[in-house]
């Protein structure tokens, strides 16, 4: 019996070592996933901190044009804009995003006539008087295109040529 004891806890030894030695690869193979892990949310923590410095530039340099920019989709509802836009608009940049544009800066019945042909995707500009605040202005327009060339939003930048249009018209009229 004792032969039988001995034998039955030899072999139950054998199976456990057997367990220990899987439990260990397992343990390793843990280890270098955790290490692999950390390393990869490293990189990404850097990659985050890249992306938060980059769209701070664009930010940056966006708001630094002094004209007046503005970005908006399909449906000319505001995207985006710079500070310029803001303070022409009058309102603070929270009100205005995914309003359509023509109903908050510069307030018409409706988009520029450029933006209705927006489909055509082509870089266009025309001039626009605005008698709310008596300002002539140059309003480019500029699409922006996916990988396909479709049509996906359009950037438009508004000049103010007043100084210049009233110029002009004083050198026509004094001729």
């Amino acid at each position: 019996m004792n032969n039988d004891r001995t034998t039955e806890l030899e072999t139950e030894i054998t199976r456990l070592k057997a367990e220990l030695e899987k439990a260990k690869v397992r343990e390793k193979e843990i280890e270098e996933s955790r290490s692999a892990t950390l390393f990869m949310i490293e990189d990404l923590n850097v990659s985050t901190a890249k992306v938060e410095r980059s769209k701070k530039e664009w930010e940056a340099t966006f708001d630094a044009i002094s004209d007046p920019l503005f970005i908006h989709d399909k449906e000319f509802k505001i995207v985006r804009t710079n500070k310029a836009y803001a303070d022409a608009a009058g309102m603070a940049f929270n009100h205005f995003i995914g309003r359509p544009y023509y109903k908050v800066f510069p307030k018409m019945e409706g988009p520029f006539k450029m933006c209705l042909k927006a489909q055509e995707l082509q870089e266009e500009e025309e001039e626009f008087f605005y008698p709310v605040t008596n300002r002539i202005f140059k309003v480019r327009f500029y699409p922006i295109k996916d990988v396909n060339g479709g049509y996906l939003y359009s950037i438009h930048i508004l000049e103010d040529i007043t100084a210049a249009k009233r110029a002009e018209q004083q050198i026509k009229d004094s001729l």
